[in-house]
């Protein structure tokens, strides 16, 4: 009876070991028809992303002229292993997967900054496997290409913070009525703290005049409908965690977390519409 049972272990191993196979197997195939789907996709120089960002009426700042602290709330927030992988982050990915599997819907997507900006530049929207393993190709291209500082600078002014606002620049301006260069550590997170997802997590959100909430931040036209502006909460909740991962992951000490909680952000909120 004991060696039947091994034996059964053993048949039901190996059949679960064969199944394994010939998914990594086809998944392997489809990964590869997803990246010959692609095309000849060329990674364009430095010029071509920022002459792109002016010619949409952006402006387009050098990342030396940026502050750390707000470079750091992007890393801390979105892709802290950024500095040590090349395009895709393996354990990130593992850990969307477990943290997915966890919560049964989705809560992460794992893609690196290098992804990030891949999928914005080149790709579509689309939540799917295919895009993934496109977004991923093109990810380690971009890697060879350009260095950390490089893609980092590119995926700063590029990356979408809300109403109607392509890259950092454009966002310290609409929200803060500042320049980039002028935004402090709080602010800094604040901003971070959009990309998750820029409609849920914008500092201000937009509500037609016939509804009472109180005091607007101010008042905007659109398609003839008059808008109150409004302090959007979740955003500043968001920027809590923002200052957190900071503070875990030793980009600010615990003076600096404690003194940034403590700061009147919503003061910070003057919105430019």
């Amino acid at each position: 009876m004991t060696y039947n049972k091994k034996g059964f272990s053993r048949r039901l191993l190996s059949k679960a070991f064969l199944v394994l196979f010939i998914g990594f197997f086809l998944l392997l195939i489809y990964g590869i028809y997803s990246v010959a789907s692609l095309g000849d996709i060329e990674i364009k120089d430095k010029d071509y992303y920022k002459n792109q960002v002016i010619s949409s009426g952006y402006e387009y700042v050098e990342i030396k002229n940026m502050p750390k602290d707000l470079i750091n709330s992007f890393i801390a927030i979105e892709d802290h292993r950024f500095y040590r992988h090349k395009g895709i982050d393996p354990l990130a990915i593992l850990g969307s997967i477990r943290d997915n599997i966890k919560s049964k819907k989705l809560v992460r997507g794992g893609s690196t900054i290098s992804q990030q900006f891949i999928k914005n530049a080149y790709l579509s929207p689309d939540k799917t496997l295919k895009r993934k393993f496109q977004e991923a190709y093109l990810a380690i291209k971009l890697e060879k290409r350009f260095d950390k500082d490089e893609i980092m600078e590119l995926y700063l002014n590029t990356i979408y913070l809300g109403h109607s606002c392509n890259g950092v620049a454009s966002a310290c301006k609409k929200y803060f009525s500042k320049n980039v260069e002028d935004i402090n550590l709080p602010e800094s997170a604040l901003i971070a703290s959009i990309t998750k997802s820029p409609a849920s997590y914008s500092p201000i959100k937009l509500v037609k005049s016939d509804t009472d909430q109180g005091a607007p931040l101010g008042e905007k036209m659109i398609d003839g409908i008059n808008y109150k502006i409004f302090y959007n909460e979740p955003a500043f909740k968001r920027q809590k965690t923002v200052l957190l991962r900071l503070y875990e992951l030793g980009y600010i000490d615990l003076e600096n977390y404690d003194e940034a909680l403590k700061y009147p952000i919503r003061d910070s909120i003057k919105p430019s519409l």
